[in-house]
């Protein structure tokens, strides 16, 4: 008895041969166990996946074939006008060991997809236009997972080149992962995955790679980057634009290091026509600020009540106090660490009814914190030693600067 798992059909037809030949692979069985040995296989084409009467296109049989381990691989040629890019056609293999008098039908009929003219094989000097003919792979086929793989060894050959005028390569997946391109090479600016895009239309929108998760059973990623060394998952630049845009939420579990920071919105008194930036709160200690008006009573004093996680999550605190509307010698009559509560502190000198304004800061002694304190002064790494984080500012050519990667065309 035989069992047949449909692996992958590739039709190559070189410039000066015939254009209905092809390649097939398959794995075969005979009874439960990888066949081996010589076999007669029957290939037939169809345009209807059950019906025999009236709907068998062409036939091809080819004998001795070669079955090791149960994989084999042959030659088919169904002729002249035997395929169509609007009907769908249908294969069935009819199989016996060499020499037997009976065949044995392998079911079902396996759908044969047209692809598009998107694959181009070199190899030295020889120019070939291809064809892919693609029969769907099962997972009960127990075959490996890969429907097309294409490797090039040569130093500046590459592996798959596509072009589109959409898409030029595009995977996806059910389960698992739908397109992974890398690189074992360790040669100086390898890269992976390159992605070029040559818009010339002003203000259009166009992306050179581009990452989208549309699941929402689980937590999915558009673009996913990691290094296992000690250098960057993700790295952007740009030459006048920005390096990176996010619209949305923005999280950071680790140290944010930058050289500046501001807020832009639009202008609130001119919207349609200006922006409106304001810079960062700077400080060499993990700093929080807290502040507010408290308005003193009948003994001109105040209490002024912090949130209930203020001591748990600070320590060193300053105070300013400023009276608005007159003055007085107001002070900090109780301060935060001898309030009953722990986050509180209290007011006095003051006149009754006067306003004060208040301000508190705390340095962070939280979990987080307490492991990863910033420093505010180290030495560069041995690296980047005469090297700058914005060499342009110093007068230096824009190699000299820190993490700066040498642009190459693949």
């Amino acid at each position: 008895m035989f069992k047949h798992a449909i692996a992958l059909i590739i039709c190559l037809a070189s410039v000066a041969s015939a254009q209905n030949t092809f390649t097939y692979q398959g794995t075969l069985d005979d009874s439960g166990a990888p066949a081996n040995g010589s076999y007669d296989i029957q290939f037939r084409l169809y345009d209807h996946p059950t019906l025999d009467f009236d709907s068998l296109i062409a036939s091809d049989t080819v004998l001795g074939i070669m079955v090791t381990d149960g994989l084999f691989s042959t030659q088919v040629d169904f002729g002249n006008n035997s395929y169509s890019t609007t009907q769908e056609r249908y294969i069935e293999l009819r199989v016996r060991p060499a020499g037997d008098p009976t065949y044995t039908i392998l079911t079902p009929r396996q759908l044969m997809t047209n692809a598009p003219k998107a694959i181009r094989s070199q190899l030295a000097d020889l120019a070939f236009a291809a064809e892919s003919l693609i029969l769907p792979i099962n997972e009960s086929d127990n075959l490996p997972s890969s429907l097309l793989r294409i490797s090039n060894d040569n130093a500046s050959g590459i592996g798959i080149n596509g072009s589109g005028g959409n898409i030029g390569i595009i995977g996806s997946s059910t389960l698992g992962t739908g397109g992974r391109f890398f690189t074992t090479s360790n040669a100086n600016n390898a890269t992976a995955l390159h992605g070029l895009f040559n818009a010339t239309t002003p203000g259009s929108f166009s992306s050179a790679v581009r990452g989208e998760h549309t699941g929402t059973g689980s937590l999915g990623i558009g673009v996913y980057g990691s290094h296992d060394g000690s250098g960057w998952g993700v790295y952007g630049t740009s030459v006048s634009g920005l390096a990176g845009m996010f619209e949305g939420d923005v999280q950071v579990t680790g140290t944010l290091s930058k050289a500046g920071g501001s807020f832009k919105i639009d202008h609130p008194l001119d919207p349609e026509n200006m922006y409106l930036f304001h810079s960062f709160v700077e400080s060499p200690d993990m700093k929080n600020i807290y502040d507010g008006v408290a308005i003193l009573d009948k003994q001109g004093q105040a209490i002024v009540s912090l949130p209930e996680y203020f001591d748990a999550l600070n320590r060193d605190f300053r105070y300013q106090l400023t009276c608005v509307g007159g003055y007085a010698p107001v002070y900090i009559a109780a301060e935060i660490e001898s309030s009953a509560t722990g986050h509180q502190f209290s007011i006095a000198g003051g006149s009754p009814g006067l306003k004060v304004s208040w301000q508190v800061t705390g340095i962070r002694k939280d979990a987080w914190a307490n492991q990863n304190r910033i420093p505010t002064e180290e030495m560069k790494e041995p690296e980047n030693i005469g090297k700058y984080l914005n060499p342009e500012l110093f007068n230096q050519p824009k190699e000299k600067g820190i993490g700066y990667i040498q642009s190459q065309t693949p």
